[in-house]
């Protein structure tokens, strides 16, 4: 059975020099991330898709 497909954000952002993470968030959550983030995350790159609901934090 196939989800209801939703717009949001995949965010990709290092933590030290080995991982990268990578979390989809729908747009109330990146909202609210963005402004509560832990200040040593510098370099965040932003893609927005179109994912099944099942993939975003929300």
């Amino acid at each position: 059975m196939s989800e209801e497909k939703i717009v949001g954000y995949k965010v990709k952002f290092n933590i030290g020099k080995r991982f990268r993470m990578k979390v989809y968030m729908t747009k109330d959550y990146y909202d609210v991330w963005m402004n509560l983030r832990d200040a040593a995350i510098k370099d965040v790159w932003v893609e927005e898709v179109e994912l099944e609901q099942s993939y975003f934090i929300s």
